[in-house]
């Protein structure tokens, strides 16, 4: 590969005005940290790779799962158990061979995340979760970096950029307290679809670029909510709350709950600790599809089948007696299912960590 190599991949990019060869320039020095690599990180890595971002960091500890693939299109059906951080770095640098791409497979955590934030110049918020998405926001408010956030709900989706340096507000000017997880419906309980996160992944990389070109327009002091059945588009200001207790007049510190309590951790039982006199305390429930099923019957554990996809708030009998085992394909829906039960007040349910993959 030579410099007239990469300059032919920009070549329909640098012909903009906005951009030209010193915008190029700027995107190669540029550092972004996509934290989440799914239904939003997917786009957005893919774009901004293409788009030239020189240093690249992907972070996301979840393992691919087969109910991820309708919207995270940048795996292959062959890659299902695979760690997402090194399946996304590896296919954009197939897509890119003149930036560097680093993935991290831990969670981004209360401990780390300033250690991240030092690195980049730009963060992008591609997760799923309450507690993810507020810890960003402070630690983008704390490190004085932008980040991009978005989020999405079955056919809706909404977008905005907390710029410290720029003075704009951040997530907690509009909510000042972390929603208690399972208040909203994940994608598994809820549903959406794919092409959704496609769309506001794709923003964020837009808003990125815009961000490291100096472009106007940056959504800034504004989120962007967009609804995909009917094409509604709302762009509501945000301004910055003097009361905030993350970016305001008198910033609070934030109470966390310890890494060690992670409720993740703590829902998942070993295949070694399932001997008989053990398995006979659970009552077994695969949640597999039943494609999944009819390909590979769970032959090795008596269990009941209820697919996830038929799962409601009051499936499982709740009388304080019956401990539930979940089982999957690997694992990974099966824990987001527990944890969500559990946060639904349905304390006595587990997740078979590695799931049916788990017991071959």
């Amino acid at each position: 590969m030579t410099p007239r190599d990469e300059a032919t991949y920009y070549s329909r990019q640098t012909v903009l005005p906005e951009v030209g060869i010193d915008g190029q320039q700027k995107l190669k020095k540029s550092r972004v940290l996509v934290v989440g690599a799914g239904g939003l990180g997917c786009p957005a890595l893919q774009f901004l790779a293409a788009a030239g971002v020189g240093t690249i960091g992907i972070c996301d500890a979840d393992r691919l799962d087969a109910s991820n693939l309708h919207r995270q299109v940048l795996y292959h059906y062959r890659d299902i158990g695979e760690p997402k951080a090194e399946l996304a770095a590896q296919r954009i640098r197939e897509l890119n061979p003149f930036i560097t791409v680093t993935a991290y497979t831990e969670r981004v955590h209360a401990d780390n995340a300033r250690a991240y934030f030092d690195q980049y110049d730009v963060v992008l918020d591609c997760t799923d979760n309450f507690e993810s998405k507020y810890l960003l926001n402070d630690t983008a408010v704390q490190t004085n970096t932008p980040l991009v956030q978005a989020g999405v709900y079955k056919f809706e989706g909404q977008i905005h950029v907390c710029d410290p340096a720029e003075g704009t507000g951040c997530l907690r000017c509009l909510w000042p307290e972390t929603p208690e997880e399972g208040s909203v419906g994940s994608c598994a309980e809820v549903g959406v679809l794919g092409m959704v996160p496609g769309l506001l992944g794709t923003m964020q990389a837009t808003e990125t670029v815009k961000l490291i070109l100096g472009l106007p327009g940056v959504l800034r002091g504004a989120m962007l909510l967009i609804n995909l059945l009917n094409y509604r588009v709302h762009r509501m200001a945000f301004p910055k709350n003097p009361a905030c207790p993350v970016c305001g007049n008198a910033p609070q510190p934030v109470r966390r709950t310890p890494v060690p309590n992670d409720p993740v951790t703590e829902l998942e039982v070993e295949i070694a600790a399932l001997t008989p006199d053990a398995l006979r305390e659970f009552s077994v429930i695969d949640i597999r599809e039943a494609f999944e099923t009819q390909a590979r019957p769970l032959t090795e554990l008596p269990c009941r089948e209820i697919p996830m996809s038929q799962f409601a708030a009051d499936t499982l009998a709740d009388d304080g007696k019956v401990k539930y085992l979940l089982c999957c394909a690997h694992g990974v829906r099966s824990r987001n299912l527990a944890l969500a039960l559990r946060r639904n007040g349905l304390q006595q349910v587990y997740s078979l960590k590695g799931g049916v993959a788990a017991l071959e």
